[in-house]
């Protein structure tokens, strides 16, 4: 019978040779690891049309938007994102046995990564970096404020994504937030929604997909060094490089988006010279 168990989660200091053996060694888990994605997730239905959600983080109390420093300076930076349904993503912070988010000097702590939590890792690199919603609503229940985000954030923004998609569930469904300027983040979500599709309904043959549309954007959303396969630049924009919790798995991701897409551009043109 086939095997069909996710590959155990690893971070880099799981790996005591250094950061590249952690990347080849996430190169050769990374199939399996979509694969059991998709075949938990693969009814998941994202609606890649994005909403701006600006208005959410501004409060009457203080007579102004009140956001993550990391926001920029709103309004002239928007807050938009994009849903999917049927999956929430992710749970990140541990938690004690009343519900509080566990901190050490003050930090919260990290929860024990699965799964999901490796995907999503491949979905927020440094490019197209991003919040979950569920992330926030699942820390916020056992705490008033956190990174920036306090429970009057939560209710208003569930209330301007339900506006737009009036059967949301913040307990079952996910949004992604992005800050910065409208134009760049389009970009951002729509090439961040086709990777989450792509992963549901692909698995491991979303590694290899190519479109002239995904590489279009791509070349708007990353830099040359990093679509060029550079791989200095690329474990530098994964997921949380040089932290303790670093994905290699989010730069075995890139990695391969970055080779298909210059395999398609060489198909093209029609030789298999370097693509620059």
């Amino acid at each position: 019978m086939h095997d069909t168990t996710p590959p155990p989660p690893m971070l880099a200091r799981d790996v005591a040779e250094g950061p590249r053996a952690a990347v080849q060694q996430a190169h050769a888990r990374l199939p399996a690891l979509l694969d059991a994605f998709a075949r938990r997730y693969g009814a998941l239905r994202v609606a890649n049309a994005p909403i701006d959600l600006t208005d959410a983080f501004w409060s009457d109390e203080a007579g102004r938007h009140v956001a993550p420093r990391s926001y920029g300076d709103i309004p002239q930076t928007r807050v938009m994102g994009y849903c999917a349904f049927g999956g929430a993503f992710i749970a990140k912070f541990a938690k004690d046995p009343d519900g509080r988010v566990l901190r050490i000097d003050g930090e919260p702590v990290i929860a024990p990564f699965a799964l999901e939590h490796e995907v999503m890792a491949c979905m927020c690199v440094h490019d197209l970096r991003n919040t979950s919603l569920y992330e926030i609503s699942d820390a916020l229940e056992g705490t008033h404020r956190l990174q920036g985000y306090r429970r009057w954030h939560l209710r208003k923004l569930n209330a301007a994504i339900g506006n737009v998609h009036p059967g949301f569930d913040p307990k079952r469904d996910s949004c992604f937030l992005f800050a910065g300027l409208p134009e760049a983040m389009r970009r951002r979500i729509a090439l961040n929604a086709l990777w989450l599709e792509q992963i549901a309904t692909l698995g491991a043959a979303a590694l290899t997909r190519m479109s002239a549309h995904e590489s279009e954007v791509m070349a708007q959303v990353f830099p040359e060094a990093l679509l060029s396969g550079e791989a200095d630049t690329i474990m530098e924009r994964s997921y949380m490089w040089a932290r303790p919790i670093w994905v290699p798995a989010s730069a075995a991701f890139l990695e391969c988006k970055m080779a298909a897409r210059r395999g398609l551009i060489q198909a093209a043109r029609g030789f298999s010279s370097p693509v620059r």
